[in-house]
């Protein structure tokens, strides 16, 4: 009962200012409420579409940078000095391995640069005086053996 008195106003002017100021402030809070869900809302729907789109420029980066690495690949595999060296065992390796580094040079992002021939274990590197490890066969390699089931493809 003491609470209903102190809202008692004794003039109809002060009641009326009272309900107005009531009405005013629940429609605040009501505009408040509405306001933060659309704009929680917007900032969801931004968030994720500016989110589709970096991972669309990613897999158009991831995807470029594979086709780069395939298009070197074949630059490699079609240079006619090193089909001759892998395939009959002819050729000159310093000039390869200067092919090799060549391509690096202009490829920071590539650290070596290695050939190998499926037939008499030919290899080639950017580096003239690598050799392989002689205690690792080649051909139980998963990578290679991959490469090798591919003929040629991407792997």
């Amino acid at each position: 009962m003491i609470l209903l008195n102190v809202f008692r106003f004794k003039s109809i002017q002060s009641n009326i200012a009272a309900a107005f100021a009531v009405l005013i402030l629940i429609t605040a809070v009501f505009m408040a409420v509405i306001s933060y869900q659309l704009s929680a809302a917007a900032v969801q729907d931004t968030a994720e579409n500016f989110t589709g789109e970096l991972i669309g420029q990613v897999n158009a980066n991831i995807q470029s940078y594979v086709t780069n690495m395939e298009n070197i690949s074949l630059l490699v595999l079609n240079h006619r000095p090193v089909r001759e060296y892998l395939s009959i065992g002819k050729g000159d390796e310093g000039a390869i391995s200067d092919f090799f580094r060549t391509i690096m040079i202009s490829r920071k992002d590539i650290a070596s640069i290695s050939a190998f021939g499926y037939e008499g274990g030919r290899f080639l590197s950017d580096a003239r005086e690598k050799d392989l490890n002689p205690y690792v066969n080649l051909e139980e390699q998963d990578w290679y053996r991959d490469a090798r089931a591919a003929g040629g493809r991407t792997v």
